[in-house]
């Protein structure tokens, strides 16, 4: 007869069940511009249809290294802000949800030093979060 165990199982710590999976959209931004341009439409109306109904979902605005900072700033809020509006008129069930950040000449995708580099930070983030299913 095998003696039961007494190994101890591991308890699940309840933090480690808020940690988060995250999917994230790139909507890009011609050179100093918040409008959004048909490639970037294309891609809000796939972001529309996949959105959960819930969030937390973050829009964050971001830019190249180009020109100074308050501006990039001023044009990183804008380029978040005109996403967030077309995600609410698409989906306006999402408009408590939506959290809107901005930084320009912050967090760059791609290096600056070339024109490919600068068009790849140029962008907003979607970014939904999800709680992680339990180990």
């Amino acid at each position: 007869m095998e003696a039961a165990s007494t190994e101890a199982r591991p308890s699940v710590d309840p933090a480690v069940t808020a940690i988060r999976e995250h999917k994230t959209w790139l909507i890009p931004f011609a050179f100093g511009s918040a409008q959004l341009g048909a490639a970037a439409l294309g891609i809000l109306k796939q972001v529309a249809a996949e959105l959960p109904a819930q969030g937390p979902i973050t829009v964050a605005g971001r830019t190249d290294d180009t020109g100074p900072a308050p501006i990039n700033d001023a044009l990183a809020q804008a380029r978040a802000v005109t996403v967030r509006d077309h995600l609410v008129r698409a989906r306006p069930e999402l408009e408590g949800a939506i959290t809107v950040e901005a930084a320009g000449k912050c967090c760059f995708a791609g290096p600056n030093d070339t024109a490919a580099g600068r068009a790849r930070n140029r962008r907003v983030e979607i970014t939904v979060a999800h709680k992680a299913p339990p180990p």
